[in-house]
């Protein structure tokens, strides 16, 4: 193996194309070592056993894990880091949130855009820990992924409204009655476990500008 071609094995480039799960990208985000993550992982503790906790993840020996894996989840929750399965392919339906993984560019050029003080050394090689340089381009595709994901959450949103104005979903009673807004979240974030765009607070987020909209 004399040959430049021969030698180069790509170190760098392999984890921009590795899917991690929200637990591994976090705890290396947190800097575990490598020899470590797999005995880390099997300690870690989901947050929740509902929702979007289950993707939520704490250890006792690290405290970042809960912030970051809280980040990660979050983001992809309301569609601002793209998310894939196991095997790496993008996906635009819904994904359990214990499934839910993130490819390695995709995940670098996320925390570049909203923690360019973050450097995590499994994206970021040995040398580039002090330059700070914006994400690529999005490309057509990119954006038009971006676009159905954003679609989706509303249809979700709409579709569960829609259940419980109909009398459809048992536990908020026949017909309806709500105290308060609040009493539907809650309500809503129960029987919808795990869809994507009816967490507690995209709900919050979206009723108060569907609000606003409609008071403007």
């Amino acid at each position: 193996m004399d040959q430049p071609w021969q030698q180069d094995d790509c170190e760098e480039l392999k984890a921009m194309v590795k899917p991690f799960s929200i637990i591994e990208a976090s705890l290396r985000w947190c800097g575990v070592p490598e020899e470590m993550l797999e005995e880390v992982t099997r300690e870690a503790k989901p947050k929740s056993d509902t929702g979007l906790g289950r993707a939520i993840w704490t250890h006792h020996a690290v405290p970042c894990l809960e912030a970051r894996s809280a980040l990660i989840a979050r983001a992809i929750e309301v569609g601002e880091l793209p998310q894939a399965r196991e095997d790496g392919m993008p996906v635009s339906d819904h994904v359990a949130p214990t499934r839910r993984h993130v490819i390695g560019e995709t995940l670098r050029n996320w925390i570049i855009e909203y923690y360019p003080n973050q450097r995590p050394e499994f994206l970021f090689p040995e040398g580039e820990e002090g330059t700070v340089s914006a994400p690529p381009k999005k490309n057509k595709r990119s954006e038009d992924e971006l676009t159905l994901k954003s679609e989706n959450s509303y249809l979700m949103i709409i579709g569960a409204l829609l259940d419980a104005i109909k009398g459809d979903v048992p536990q908020l009673g026949n017909p309806p009655v709500f105290e308060s807004e609040a009493e539907l979240i809650t309500k809503l974030v129960s029987r919808y476990t795990g869809f994507q765009g009816l967490s507690k607070r995209n709900l919050e987020e979206k009723f108060a500008r569907a609000k606003e909209a409609i008071d403007t």
